[in-house]
């Protein structure tokens, strides 16, 4: 902290409370002091009481606004110096030379990062201080000029007499003469066309007026180097108030701005394909969504997300990935060329790359929908042209989520999830459709996803899963053979759930992998406690989904679990779907043989509603087949069927497999199946999905042949 007596006051003047708040509380832990006001007229007030080292002035004020309030500052007798920056939210170069050209010193935008407003005020008043002492000293001019590469001059209109110190000739790129006198096209001279008007305007009203300037601008030496420089006066008046003489101070400022623009690139730029990156993408979108809320316009974000990228990395390297990706930001930047919708903003702005293969484009002033979606369809076909990358011919392609405004809120993080959640939408589009937008449904069912993903991790770690039991039964004599364990949840809110309504999460949550293991481990564990009380000893199947059946942790895990519970293999069997298999075939079939390995049962489940090939069932290390229960649920009724269950049954047969009809609730659909020789059924008919405890009991009932099914010999 700064010594109180040391303490430098700054003055802000913002009708914002949430701005003055802010600036007070960093620029007093940086150790200044600050006065603060709601408005110009009390700001002047407050100035002409008490002075400032330096003024906080927003250009958007109720009553006198910031320009006409920084005018009267520099015209004050204590205010020709200070420091004045201004803040601004207007997004238009005009506005920003307008500020300058009545004196402002430095400019900042909202919102403003207030990490770097106490570094920004310390070197505006590191700047003002210097001024100051040059102006004071003039017998160290020379050498404080070359120090801060700073030169300076006087213009008496009176006298008509200019004089330029020798730093002034260096930064100008002049040819200092003792013979030829300085003039007022020696401040011109290189001055680049595009400021020369606004800099002799400004020359002028110094001289008649007696109105200082800060101005920034461009100039060229004789030998082709282009400098910036930033030139600031003094008026020194006489007692009837008329121009004596008009003090000038010009800063070369290259090094200065060329190190900003470094620091601009590095913070807020994408190195590999200069575009924006998440924070500068962040920060233009808030500023146009409040600029849509002012003006009652629309914005929209496209999310633009890679297809085949990551196997494009594995299979070629990064560095043609690298490639790849800057050829992507060239191509929506030809693209964004075509936005049009009155975005001023540059395209390195308005185009982010957000992550590894996601882009963003940020589009304001919508007019109408098919706007969007042209832009997003010119997009995907820019991107389906091949990428010729080191003599290789690539092909990716994309997918877009495209979110609007209004959003409740105004909220760029809001605005930008709905662009998300709608992209996931169009990758996952099982017709293929590349682009959505955003619906209300699609927020509602992620919400409803994360809050189950949210419980589910709980339930996990908290054991408010259970397993229950589905007992199959052999119609010859009724004995149990077996269950089928199945996964419920008792939520402690909806009470007891079934997997319908979290199996799915899981899934594409990952949670899958540890909820498989806790199954596994939990019916091992179950198994072993019913041997113990000498109940009878069954086999019981659990199923496996594609992720786990990928996992390279299941066969240990299995083989563990077995081994601690001192179980036979074969008191376990495993059901795998058709389709899971077929999602990564030798690998599955590699699984496969290790659990076979190890001793447990195998068992295809759901078979028909596959691919039902003999083909790949012959290289399937299986015992049984589970016939699905939409064959069983008409049965016999439904001709269609019965023909396909009876072929079902046949193949089975014919590869020497056991058969499990599964959803079996009548007499007629048992006694279909048992005509046709499978014997091995699981349903309503005989048991329901039961707790450990219930279905011990139901064990020790002994057989259940239901009535009117005669027992067909073995």
């Amino acid at each position: 902290m700064t010594p109180a007596a040391a303490r430098k006051t700054v003055l802000v003047i913002d009708d914002d409370a949430i701005v003055r708040l802010m600036s007070s509380a960093v620029l007093d832990e940086a150790g200044y002091r600050v006065l603060e006001v709601a408005d110009a007229e009390a700001g002047l007030e407050r100035f002409a009481l008490d002075g400032a080292d330096l003024v906080l002035l927003d250009l958007l004020l109720p009553g006198m606004n910031g320009f006409d309030a920084c005018a009267r500052l520099r015209a004050h007798a204590r205010g020709a110096n200070v420091p004045i920056i201004v803040m601004t939210g207007l997004d238009d170069g005009s506005s920003i030379a307008r500020a300058y050209d009545v004196g402002a010193t430095d400019f900042l935008t909202k919102p403003i990062v207030w990490d770097l407003l106490p570094y920004r005020v310390r070197y505006a008043l590191r700047a003002s201080d210097a001024f100051q002492e040059t102006l004071r000293s003039r017998t160290l001019l020379s050498r404080s000029q070359a120090l801060v590469n700073m030169g300076s001059w006087e213009w008496r209109p009176r006298e008509g007499a200019m004089v330029l110190s020798e730093q002034m000739d260096r930064i100008a790129g002049l040819d200092a003469s003792p013979t030829l006198p300085a003039t007022r096209q020696s401040l011109l001279q290189g001055v680049d066309e595009a400021d020369r008007a606004r800099l002799l305007q400004a020359l002028d009203e110094a001289l008649t007026l007696g109105r200082p300037y800060s101005l920034e601008f461009g100039l060229t030496w004789p030998d082709g180097t282009r400098r910036r420089v930033l030139e600031q006066t003094e008026v020194e008046r006489l007692g009837d108030d008329t121009v004596a003489a008009v003090h000038g101070i010009r800063r070369d400022i290259t090094e200065q701005t060329e190190a900003n623009e470094r620091i601009r690139t590095l913070a807020l730029l994408d190195p590999l394909t200069g575009l924006a990156n998440r924070l500068l993408f962040g920060q233009l979108l808030q500023q146009r969504l409040a600029l849509a809320s002012r003006q009652a316009t629309r914005c929209a974000v496209l999310l633009v997300d890679l297809d085949r990228f990551k196997m494009i990395n594995e299979s070629f390297g990064t560095r043609t990935g690298d490639e790849v990706l800057k050829i992507v930001g060239q191509r929506l930047r030809e693209g964004a060329q075509a936005l049009g919708g009155g975005l001023d903003a540059p395209a390195e702005e308005r185009i982010a790359r957000l992550a590894a293969d996601e882009f963003a484009v940020l589009i304001d002033d919508v007019q109408a929908l098919h706007e969007i979606l042209d832009l997003a369809r010119a997009l995907l076909q820019a991107l389906e042209k091949p990428f010729v990358v080191v003599g290789r011919e690539l092909a990716l392609g994309a997918s877009i989520g495209i979110g609007m405004t209004p959003i409740e809120g105004d909220d760029a993080d809001a605005l930008l999830r709905n662009a998300s959640t709608a992209l996931h939408a169009a990758k996952q589009d099982p017709a293929g459709e590349r682009i959505r937008f955003y619906e209300d449904a699609m927020g509602s069912a992620v919400n409803r996803q994360v809050t189950i993903e949210t419980e589910l991790r709980r339930a996990l770690q908290q054991g408010e899963l259970r397993v229950f039991y589905q007992g199959q039964v052999d119609l010859r004599d009724g004995r149990a053979v077996g269950a089928e364990a199945l996964v419920r949840w008792m939520h402690p809110v909806r009470g007891l759930t079934g997997p319908v309504e979290f199996i799915g999460v899981a899934e594409q949550s990952g949670l899958i992998l540890p909820l498989t293991r806790w199954v596994i481990a939990e019916v091992c564990r179950q198994l072993a406690a019913w041997r113990d009380e000498g109940r009878p000893a069954i086999a019981v199947s659990i199923n496996l989904d594609v992720k786990s059946l990928q996992s390279a942790e299941l066969i240990p895990h299995v083989a563990a679990e077995l081994a601690r519970h001192a179980l036979a293999p074969t008191a376990i069997e495993f059901e795998v779907t058709e389709s899971s298999l077929l999602r990564d075939l030798e690998h599955a079939i590699t699984t496969l043989h290790a659990l076979k390995q190890i001793g447990v049962r195998l068992s295809i489940d759901d078979f028909g509603t596959g691919y039902s090939s003999l083909t790949y069932l012959k290289r399937f290390p299986v015992d049984a087949l589970k016939i699905d229960r939409s064959f069983v649920k008409d049965l016999p009724q439904d001709a269609s069927d019965a023909a396909l269950t009876t072929a079902i049954i046949a193949m089975g047969q014919s590869l020497g497999l056991e058969l499990v009809a599964e959803g079996v609730e009548t007499v007629d659909q048992a006694g279909f199946l048992a005509q046709r020789h499978c014997f091995l059924i699981q349903g309503f008919l005989f048991a329901r999905p039961q707790p450990a405890a219930a279905f011990a009991d139901w064990l020790a009932a002994g057989p259940c042949t239901p009535p009117r099914l005669a027992r067909p010999g073995r």
